[in-house]
């Protein structure tokens, strides 16, 4: 199977005046500069990554770019989980990838490189604890209060309590709630893996989400065949799989 096309890849344009903007770039586009999709993103998070003058739409990239790695599951390539993979060639970890991925998605909730640019983290962190379906309406109202400036991280926030549109905060699931789950116990057999999906799984799953998958495996637990084995190593791809399968369990 084909992995899918990435929906967005951005390259930056540095402009001494305005300062860097994005600019959205087609695998086609990339071919003809001579560079493949996967060089340009492995570029740009490393880029991104050992910069010490950061700015917001570089984080946009970088996390963008983050997507298509990982969508298109190019660490599997190297025969690594996400968070190995993320060591190995960024020195940053998956939760912060993650993090800058979601930096991504929220700048295209709010229209992309075709709205008001944000310029401080603090708004983008903001962004990121609005419902996705409402940063658009919460980033375009206050823009127009402030006379074309983009909102604050602080109006940003106080827009969405007044507006019931903050992320609930969910509990997240921990080592501890992972072992008291029976199918999951069963199903990672040896105590080490039993560690390693606990540190796989631990502050990005909610516990109702991990309550879901549990259910979920509960019949897979009791077939011999979908127990793990007990060198940790070889069961790096089907513990990266299990957390795929869990984040989309919501």
């Amino acid at each position: 199977m084909n992995p899918k096309a990435p929906k967005q890849i951005y390259g930056i344009r540095e402009d001494l005046v305005s300062g860097p903007a994005l600019v959205l770039l087609t695998p086609e586009e990339l071919t003809r500069m001579g560079v493949s999709v996967e060089a340009h993103c492995r570029n740009l998070i490393d880029q991104y990554s050992k910069t010490q003058d950061a700015s917001v739409l570089f984080e946009v990239a970088a996390g963008a770019a983050v997507d298509v790695i990982f969508t298109q599951k190019l660490h599997r390539k190297e025969k690594m989980t996400q968070e190995q993979f993320a060591l190995k060639n960024f020195d940053r970890s998956a939760r912060t990838l993650r993090d800058w991925r979601l930096s991504a998605s929220a700048y295209a909730d709010i229209g992309g490189v075709n709205a008001n640019q944000p310029t401080a983290f603090s708004a983008m962190l903001a962004l990121k604890r609005l419902m996705p379906n409402r940063r658009k309406d919460a980033w375009e109202t206050l823009a127009a209060a402030n006379g074309g400036k983009p909102g604050t991280g602080v109006q940003i926030f106080e827009w969405g309590k007044e507006n019931n549109a903050l992320i609930e905060n969910k509990p997240v699931c921990d080592a501890q709630n992972i072992e008291v789950l029976p199918a999951l116990k069963d199903f990672v057999e040896a105590k080490e893996c039993l560690d390693q999906v606990a540190k796989t799984l631990a502050g990005r799953a909610t516990i109702s989400q991990l309550q879901r998958v549990s259910a979920f495996l509960a019949t897979k637990a009791r077939s011999p065949k979908a127990k793990l084995a007990s060198n940790p190593q070889e069961n790096s791809n089907q513990l990266e799989m299990f957390a795929e399968t869990l984040a989309k369990a919501v």
